[in-house]
């Protein structure tokens, strides 16, 4: 999937950058997964080592690996699809719109997009101790359009990014 398929820019504008969420927000999902990898093994350790009768029969045993292996193959599926939708949303900002591309789960996408000149307030947020440690926020760009607010989530530098924003706007006005 190449970036020119989705954004299908114009003969009259550039590609200024592209902005994804923090890569912390995905570690949440990271740990998830770790730990949906970890428990049918610690399980199997804690049944293998405390509860051995119930492992020595030979049907249990096999429905304790089926159940566990349908649990691990659970969380690598949950893992792929978060992944899918971290790396797949994005915000692109060309020298005349902004376009925010939104994956919804493995088979749907929602392209949105908006023109710079319609930009009538752009305001960028840091709430929380992580937000503010590892800076990651909101940018709420207001329109005078149908979709009153395009949201920027969770995006590294809210504040810097507001104020690119903020100049291209002025630019285009002019």
């Amino acid at each position: 999937m190449h970036l020119h398929t989705i954004i299908q820019k114009r003969a009259d504008e550039e590609v200024l950058f592209i902005k994804r969420r923090h890569p912390l927000i995905y570690l949440a999902s990271f740990f998830l997964f770790v730990i949906m990898e970890i428990l049918p093994i610690g399980v199997f350790y804690f049944l293998q080592n405390y509860m051995p009768d119930i492992l020595a029969d030979k049907f249990a045993y096999m429905g304790f690996i089926m159940i566990a292996s349908l649990f691990m193959l659970a969380g690598w599926l949950q893992f792929y699809a978060q992944f899918v939708d971290y790396y797949l949303d994005f915000w692109a900002v060309t020298t005349k719109r902004i376009v925010n591309v939104e994956q919804n789960g493995l088979f749907g996408r929602v392209i949105s997009e908006l023109e710079l000149s319609q930009v009538q307030d752009v305001t960028s947020e840091i709430n929380g101790m992580l937000p503010s440690i590892f800076q990651y926020g909101f940018v709420y760009v207001q329109t005078a359009g149908e979709k009153m607010r395009f949201v920027f989530e969770e995006i590294p530098d809210p504040h810097g990014m507001r104020k690119q924003i903020i100049e291209l706007v002025q630019k285009c006005k002019k």
